[in-house]
Order: structure tokens, then C-alpha cells, then sequence
């Protein structure tokens, strides 16, 4: 099971649409400031896509059978709460 580079493989890609956007106002080179940012949310909504149904698999393959409920249960918790405390801290700092 070579999950573990397909995994590698979407951070990676996460984290070069990650670096595109982060330069969208920095440079004129690539084109437009809205061209910068689509390319690279494109490429991180790929290199995130790929790593969300893969980890949940991963995990399955890691727990016990009797426990693997719970293990995903919390792991997606944990991991749709980023999406809620992100939002709201990202709101309180701006």
C-alpha cells in the first residue's frame, strides 16, 4: 500500500498552490493578481482533495476494527474544527 506518496504527493501540490497564492500580490510576472489566486487555489483544492479521502483510508488501515469508528470520528472533528476556529480567528484578525 504506497498511500503514504500519494499523501506526500497532495501536501506537496497543497503547498505549492499555497506558495502561488502567497506571491499573487507580489510580483506582475505570472499575470493578474485574480489568475494568480485561481491558479492556486486550483492546485491546492487538487492537492487537498487527494489527501482527505486517502487519510481517511490510511487510518482505517492504522485502528483496529473494533476502535475505528471512534478513530475517524475524532479525526474529523479535530479536523472540521480547524475549518470553524480558522474562520473565526481569521474574522478577529482582520
Amino acid at each position: 500500500k504506497n498511500r503514504k506518496w500519494v499523501l506526500a504527493g497532495g501536501f506537496t501540490t497543497a503547498m505549492i498552490g499555497l506558495g502561488v497564492t502567497s506571491y499573487a500580490d507580489l510580483t506582475d510576472e505570472l499575470g493578474s493578481m485574480y489568475n494568480r489566486l485561481l491558479a492556486g487555489g486550483t492546485v491546492v483544492g487538487l492537492g487537498i482533495g487527494s489527501v482527505y479521502c486517502i487519510m481517511t483510508a490510511a487510518l482505517s488501515d492504522h485502528t483496529p476494527p473494533e476502535n475505528r469508528a471512534s478513530a475517524i470520528g475524532v479525526y474529523k472533528l479535530w479536523r472540521d474544527s480547524g475549518y470553524a476556529v480558522g474562520g473565526l480567528l481569521t474574522g478577529w484578525l482582520a
